[in-house]
This record gives structure tokens, C-alpha cells and sequence, in this order.
């Protein structure tokens, strides 16, 4: 009998053991992803920020305004379609922009941010009317 009681605990310490460390793998997985989610967040705004100086840039285009204080704009492309060369910040993320249509009412562009990761990459985009 006593023999019997001893395989049963061995049995239960094995059965709570192997239940901690599930718990403990899960909880770790779900860390780590959280931590992911931080870091995408961060390199999403950095994206974002790439692209929006793209809208900066098109604009000093379009307002015949072709200086930029920090960054030097890529030149401005002339026809529906073609996108300018893409350009480097200081902290690595990159932005270009495009030409989407042009007609005599407006002219709609659109600006692409990466970040120095290449990870993550946002879009914005902007009209133009002509009054």
C-alpha cells in the first residue's frame, strides 16, 4: 500500500509540475508578444513621420517653395505615375512620393514611409484642388 501512495505523489508532483510550466511557456509567449507589438509601434511612427515629410516635401513643390531646411526634397516627378528618388532621414526611415493623377481641377499625390528597419511602412496621401 505504501508503495502505491508514493507512485501517487511522484504522479501528482510530475502532473502540477508539467501545469506551472505550461503556464509559465504561456505567460512567456505572451510577453514576447506584447514586446513585439511595443517595437512595431515605434517603427509604425517612425513610418508615419517618414511619409509625412513626403507631404512636406510635396507641397514646398507645389507652393514654388523648393527649400527644406533639414531635409533636401527629392525632385518633384513631372507626369501621373512616376515617383520621386527615394531619400534617407538621419534616423534611417526613408519616404518617396508619387504623382497619382493630374488633371485641371487637381492633382492627388501620395507619400511612402519606411522605417530604417524596412519593417514597417505607412502611406499618405493628399489633394490638391486648384480654385
Amino acid at each position: 500500500m505504501n508503495a502505491q501512495k508514493g507512485q501517487m505523489m511522484i504522479l501528482i508532483v510530475v502532473i502540477i509540475s508539467a501545469m506551472v510550466l505550461g503556464a509559465v511557456a504561456l505567460n512567456s509567449f505572451i510577453m514576447v508578444s506584447e514586446l513585439r507589438q511595443v517595437t512595431d509601434a515605434r517603427l509604425s511612427g517612425a513610418a508615419i513621420f517618414a511619409a509625412d515629410t513626403g507631404i512636406e516635401c510635396i507641397l514646398f513643390h507645389e507652393f514654388g517653395n523648393d527649400t527644406y531646411s533639414s531635409v533636401s526634397c527629392p525632385t518633384a516627378p513631372g507626369s501621373p505615375g512616376s515617383s520621386s528618388d527615394i531619400q534617407t532621414l538621419p534616423n534611417g526611415a526613408t519616404f518617396s512620393f508619387v504623382l497619382v493623377s493630374k488633371t485641371a481641377a487637381a492633382s492627388v499625390w501620395r507619400a511612402t514611409g519606411t522605417d530604417g528597419s524596412g519593417k514597417s511602412t505607412r502611406s499618405l496621401q493628399i489633394t490638391l484642388q486648384n480654385i
